[in-house]
């Protein structure tokens, strides 16, 4: 608990990053695009979350598992719910991640899911 935490992607392309995180409580939050991401579309290269190098994500209780599910294409997402680069992170309902499922079934998208274990 209290640890710092950054994601880093990858890119090889200009495009359209999708980020979802679904903490140990079991909550899903969109946080890209969100303020603590770039703006629609990012560049290629290194893309570290969140975009405020002295601001990081900071470990809290639960103790439990955590995922980060990235959604990255180069057609820009035809997603109304989608927050805007200055939103907070959007809480995902069972609506929002159908029409992302939607999304990535009728794009060429990638994929990247990562879980890792939060501890005492």
């Amino acid at each position: 608990m209290g640890s710092e935490i950054k994601y880093s992607f990858y890119l090889q392309n200009d495009g359209y990053l999708i980020v979802a995180e679904k903490c140990a409580s079991g909550e899903i939050y969109c946080i890209a695009p969100s303020f603590l991401s770039p703006a629609f579309p990012v560049r290629w290269g290194t893309l570290i979350l969140p975009k405020d190098k002295d601001d990081p994500f900071v470990v809290q209780p639960p103790i439990g598992y955590e995922e980060i599910i990235a959604v990255f294409s180069q057609e820009e997402p035809q997603l109304d719910w989608l927050p805007k680069r200055e939103d907070e992170p959007l809480e995902l309902q069972t609506e929002h991640l159908a029409s992302l499922l939607n999304h990535v079934n009728k794009n060429n998208c990638q994929l990247m899911r990562y879980k890792y274990l939060i501890t005492a």
